[in-house]
């Protein structure tokens, strides 16, 4: 009897373990479906007075690729997302005047609307301003 009554106590266990193991999954692919899309830049500074338009993937598990449409010198890497703070670097290379390029490194934090990203961008001058990606329908 003692046996059983382990065995059963151990499938339970098992089965709860597994229920929220997926409960954590699906929340998961939630927050990462929910930055899937276009995102419209505004950055909070005078003199920048273009708005670039990126593209997030969600490309499975923890995975997310962002490209800026129709900006082929712009090279975006090391994308991570802790499920607070999304963090990506954008090199743009100037490859027509051929002066380098140049480094973005960005913060941003889903604001209370999901269609909201709001943070920082650290440019290549190490100056810190303020920035926010809306959300594209």
């Amino acid at each position: 009897m003692k046996v059983s009554s382990r065995l059963l106590l151990l499938t339970v266990s098992c089965l709860l373990m597994a229920v929220v193991s997926s409960c954590r999954s699906l929340s998961v692919k939630k927050d990462y479906r929910t930055l899937a899309g276009s995102w419209k830049e505004e950055w909070g500074a005078e003199d920048v007075k273009y708005n670039d338009i990126y593209q997030i993937a969600h490309l499975g598990g923890n995975k997310l690729a962002i490209t800026c449409k129709g900006k082929a010198n712009y090279i975006i890497s090391g994308v991570s997302y802790d499920k607070k703070i999304l963090r990506l670097q954008l090199e743009i290379r100037d490859n027509k005047y051929k002066t380098g390029s140049a480094t973005v490194q960005y913060e941003l934090k889903l604001s209370q609307s999901p269609s909201v990203l709001v943070g920082t961008a650290v440019n290549h001058e190490n100056k810190t301003i303020p920035v926010r990606w809306l959300k594209q329908e």
